[in-house]
């Protein structure tokens, strides 16, 4: 007689096979962690480090001139000066006005401070017209509200601190903010009196050539 097949082994009888753990396995003791860093993090860190040396070099300028001010600046007495002073702002519609402040050191009148602009003149100012022209230019600024445009350029050139367009481009900006102020403040003196207005701007450019500009935009309130 033929003997039938014995069945096979049912699954409940197979060995258990060892469930695969779905937790990722622990590091060893004692390993060092993974201090590797990306491409993309290696170009934040660089930017960042460039972008903080650029805004703490224009900070420290910055701070540095405002205790100048601080200590020597002082306001313009002159009967004189104050009267063509008032009537220039008079002229430009100015309901406000900077302060007007003496402050030994400057070769030239100069507009400082974003929030609390003051107009600094020399310790010996000029005299004449070119007192009257200097003065209708820096109030010409402040009028168009040209100080803003230099600190938002300024910003552009943190930010963008890598990039050698955007620094001539500040440049070249800097360059038309001066030749438009000089355009608008034409217009309010008679054409026979252009020539000697120009002749008072180009003095001034080379006085700050030779002795080196300071930095007067200010990108926080001061208390000069």
């Amino acid at each position: 007689s033929t003997s039938e097949p014995s069945p096979a082994p049912s699954g409940s009888n197979r060995p258990a096979q060892p469930a695969a753990s779905s937790s990722p396995a622990e590091p060893e003791a004692g390993a060092a962690p993974d201090l590797s860093l990306s491409l993309s993090q290696l170009i934040f860190g660089l930017w960042l480090l460039g972008a903080a040396a650029v805004l703490i070099w224009n900070l420290l300028s910055h701070l540095r001139f405002c205790r100048y001010l601080n200590r020597w600046a002082s306001p313009v007495r002159d009967a004189d000066i104050l009267a063509l002073y008032n009537a220039l702002g008079d002229q430009l519609g100015l309901d406000r006005r900077p302060r007007l402040l003496s402050c030994p050191g400057l070769a030239v009148p100069m507009l400082a401070g974003l929030f609390r602009p003051a107009l600094l003149l020399p310790e010996n100012p000029p005299a004449g017209d070119a007192l009257r022209f200097s003065l209708l230019h820096e109030l010409t600024h402040f009028r168009r509200r040209d100080i803003f445009r230099k600190t938002l350029a300024l910003w552009v050139r943190v930010l963008h601190w890598f990039n050698p367009l955007v620094w001539l481009t500040a440049r070249t900006m800097d360059r038309d903010i001066e030749l438009s102020c000089d355009e608008s403040a034409l217009k309010h003196l008679p054409p026979a009196e252009h020539a000697a207005y120009g002749r008072t701007i180009l003095s001034a450019v080379s006085a700050l050539t030779g002795a080196g500009r300071p930095q007067s935009v200010s990108i926080s309130d001061s208390d000069f």
